[in-house]
């Protein structure tokens, strides 16, 4: 009788070294095998969601990247094309104020001028705005004229950046 007893804990031993059960308890037994099988099936789809989620994890820290980079990207492009910009903006305007041959009775008079040249570097337009005096106004315009024309970056954003010019003309 003892060696029946022990077959009959024995199953139940064997499926949990936790859970004990009497002889006379046989439906312990039965029931601890399908909740081991439920609980590592229920590990299966948790295991699958979780492997899931790193893998979608990591191809949302790829495209922020990938994002990221093509920002700096433009981001330097940008500051390129301004800096082009600029450099050709200020000689183009150092050359302007070393043709300007400021009028003899004009002192302490100013005036703006507003350039649009072409993408050749030529003149397209000329606004000159608050002038005291006709002679004042001329002679910021043959300056331009005897400047131009201008050269122009072959970057072609930086080109286009660089053909409107503001300046401002001061006697002293």
């Amino acid at each position: 009788m003892h060696i029946f007893k022990f077959l009959l804990l024995f199953p139940v031993m064997a499926g949990s070294a936790l859970t004990f059960a009497s002889p006379a308890d046989n439906s312990t037994a039965t029931q601890i095998q399908p909740e081991k099988i439920a609980v590592s099936s229920a590990n299966a789809p948790m295991a699958a969601a979780k492997a899931y989620s790193e893998q979608y994890k990591r191809e949302l820290e790829q495209k922020t990247a990938t994002a990221k980079r093509a920002t700096t990207a433009e981001a330097s492009r940008k500051s390129e094309v301004k800096r082009l910009a600029s450099e050709a903006k200020a000689e183009i305007k150092h050359l302007i104020f070393s043709h300007w041959e400021v009028p003899a009775d004009s002192s302490e008079q100013k005036a703006h001028a507003r350039i649009i040249l072409t993408p050749s570097g030529s003149i397209q337009s000329i606004v000159i705005s608050d002038t005291p005096n006709q002679a004042f106004k001329d002679s910021i315009e043959k300056a331009i004229h005897s400047a131009a024309p201008f050269e122009l970056p072959e970057n072609p954003d930086a080109q286009r950046e660089s053909r409107f010019i503001y300046m401002s003309f001061q006697s002293k």
